[in-house]
């Protein structure tokens, strides 16, 4: 028996793999050591680690994939099979943020019909309002959600999944057992505060709206300023149908030596409209930023881009999204990943500028509601 052994000594490598495998309950798709790398820990021949390798690729233990490598599980997945993908998006009520929220979700859906991908749209009721059956997401390999609260809030959904999962547009981490894709809000908000030091400024205001997206952005405002050493941190809290106007009119009493910081563009253009209309100048009478930087993305409610803003990529955000869920099905990792998009600090005339525009003197605001709206 000794002998045998010695004459094949891939089937004692292969046994030994076959342990591993066992013994740290790799998932299938867990990338292995090449017949390269085997030969060299081994310390035998390339012909008897691929031989080793191969034993395991015939039992169904590993797969090779070209020009990859090889892999834990019954067989390589055949990216030529077409892939039925759920989609769980927002309801579209606010034309306002079509390219804010909507735009991204129609980029995710393009690439993954580029990638030979079926979408379903799933609606959200299927979590709102439970399924216990399964029915809507049977058939499904993936499932890609644009973060909506009343789903996230719903324990059907903890139940429910056993496909890959991604969500995103989120403000926060969820806890949940899902891939997320989200921003890194504090990048772009170091960025404000360091810019911030040259005013000096006696304290904090932020106004936010009372949505779980917005009160997380005013709690990570709030921890960025108090990391960059401010002590007098002051907050607004407006309902959704509050007058952000009528507030701005108020605020414009007092406004000199303090940095006001929004949850929303949204809410940013009602202070500024208010500001000006008492005769502010901005980055001499008044400094404001604002979340989101909808100029950015061609939205326009001043003749010129001129609000300083934090923002990320979304469109980038959800192309990510897309690319690591079909990651997932094709090549499980057995980890859940949280990937997180730096936010950038996009400096304009609002606020944080030491030269102010005297354009603004006769800004005015186009078509912009005075309602707050929810993003």
């Amino acid at each position: 028996m000794t002998s045998a052994k010695r004459k094949m000594p891939y089937l004692e490598i292969a046994e030994e793999l076959r342990r591993k495998i066992r013994r740290e309950n790799l998932s299938s798709g867990t990338p292995v050591m090449s017949s390269r790398a085997l030969a060299r820990y081994y310390k035998v021949s390339l012909s008897t680690a691929h031989k080793a390798v191969q034993t395991l690729v015939e039992e169904g233990i590993l797969y090779r994939r070209q020009g990859s490598g090889t892999y834990v599980g019954t067989q390589a997945p055949d990216r030529t099979k077409p892939l039925v993908i759920g989609c769980n998006f927002r309801n579209r009520l606010n034309d306002r943020l079509e390219k804010l929220l909507f735009e991204p979700e129609t980029h995710a859906m393009e690439y993954l019909q580029s990638q030979n991908c079926t979408l379903r749209m799933v609606p959200p009721e299927t979590f709102t309002e439970g399924d216990p059956t399964g029915e809507s997401l049977r058939g499904l390999d993936g499932l890609l959600i644009s973060t909506t609260l009343s789903s996230l809030n719903c324990p059907y959904l903890l139940n429910a999944l056993k496909i890959p999962t991604v969500l995103f547009q989120g403000e926060c981490e969820y806890d949940l057992p899902f891939h997320q894709v989200l921003p890194d809000q504090m990048t772009g908000l170091r960025a404000m505060f360091r810019k911030a030091a040259y005013w000096k400024f006696d304290s904090i205001l932020i106004v936010h709206h009372d949505h779980q997206n917005a009160c997380f952005r005013k709690d990570i405002c709030i921890r960025a300023a108090k990391e960059a050493g401010y002590r007098n941190v002051e907050t607004i809290l407006i309902p959704q149908s509050g007058n952000v106007y009528k507030l701005g009119l108020q605020l414009a009493r007092n406004c000199s030596n303090r940095l006001i910081f929004t949850a929303s563009d949204l809410i940013t253009f009602d202070l500024i409209r208010a500001f000006n209309d008492t005769g502010l100048l901005p980055s001499r009478d008044y400094h404001i930023v604002g979340f989101d930087n909808i100029e950015g993305i061609n939205i326009r409610p001043c003749p010129i881009p001129m609000a300083t803003a934090i923002s990320y990529n979304r469109e980038k955000a959800a192309i990510i999204a897309a690319q690591l869920l079909l990651s997932e099905i094709w090549q499980p990792s057995g980890y859940t990943h949280i990937i997180k998009i730096p936010t950038e600090f996009v400096l304009r005339e609002s606020g944080l500028n030491r030269k102010y525009n005297s354009f603004a003197e006769t800004i005015t605001i186009q078509n912009h509601s005075k309602k707050g709206t929810r993003t």
